[in-house]
C-alpha cells in the first residue's frame, strides 16, 4: 500500500497544449531536472522522458552493472533451479 501510495499519489494528469505537446508541469520538470531540453527514451509500449545529462550518467551507469551481471554469469556461476534463476 505505502509503494502504490507514493507512486499513484503523486501522480498527475499532463496537459496538452493547442498544437498537441504535452506539457510538463513545474513539480514533474524540478523533480526531473528538465529546464528546456528533453530525451524520449522507448520502453516498448511505452517511453520515459528525461533530462539528457541525466539520461546519459544512468545509461552508463546501467551498461557498467550490466557488465559486471555478464562477467559473474560468464565466470564459471549457473542457473539452477525450475525456473533457472538462482545462481549457485
Amino acid at each position: 500500500e505505502y509503494l502504490s501510495t507514493t507512486l499513484i499519489g503523486e501522480s498527475e494528469i499532463l496537459k496538452i497544449d493547442g498544437d498537441g505537446r504535452v506539457v510538463l508541469s513545474d513539480t514533474i520538470k524540478a523533480h526531473a531536472g528538465i529546464a528546456d531540453r528533453v530525451t524520449f527514451v522507448g520502453q516498448g509500449f511505452k517511453f520515459q522522458i528525461w533530462e539528457p545529462q541525466r539520461f546519459e550518467a544512468y545509461r552508463e551507469e546501467a551498461k557498467n552493472r550490466l557488465r559486471d551481471v555478464r562477467k559473474r554469469l560468464g565466470s564459471g556461476h549457473r542457473a539452477t533451479g525450475a525456473n533457472q534463476g538462482t545462481l549457485e
